[in-house]
């Protein structure tokens, strides 16, 4: 019985489709860390601020919250500085409905971003290009 790898070597349909999920994986790997970073540098600390040094986009919904009989207060800017045990905020016009929403554009788009790139072949996007300027000399 020929070995499980040998197979999945001379099938180009396998290798195209274990090609396009480790893309697509690494691809939403990059996406993560991209949206974590203008999560963190966009979002936080600037729509709203919460007394948890939470992670941010990588735990969704835990951004403001009543604790202990603190209620969410609403402000007009965020503090510079803040206490520890100060109720968490949020700027006057969002909600955590909102906060939700731009958390799914977050998410979303890197799924598109992801899946384009997955899609794309681009050993061969790579070839045709290089081969095409080579014959235009």
């Amino acid at each position: 019985m020929e070995p499980l790898l040998d197979k999945l070597a001379r099938n180009k349909k396998a290798r195209r489709i274990i090609a396009g999920v480790a893309k697509f994986v690494f691809s939403m790997l990059v996406m993560t860390i991209i949206c974590k970073f203008a999560w963190g540098t966009y979002v936080t600390g600037k729509i709203y601020c919460d007394s948890d040094e939470d992670l941010g986009y990588l735990t969704p919904g835990n951004w403001v919250s009543n604790w202990e009989g603190h209620p969410i207060a609403v402000v007009h800017q965020i503090p510079a500085v803040r206490q520890y045990g100060d109720s968490d905020v949020i700027i006057e016009g969002w909600s955590i409905a909102k906060l939700w929403c731009l958390w799914f554009s977050f998410f979303g788009i890197s799924l598109v971003i992801s899946i384009l790139f997955a899609w794309v072949q681009w050993v061969q996007l790579v070839r045709r290009t290089f081969f095409y300027e080579l014959s235009h000399y």
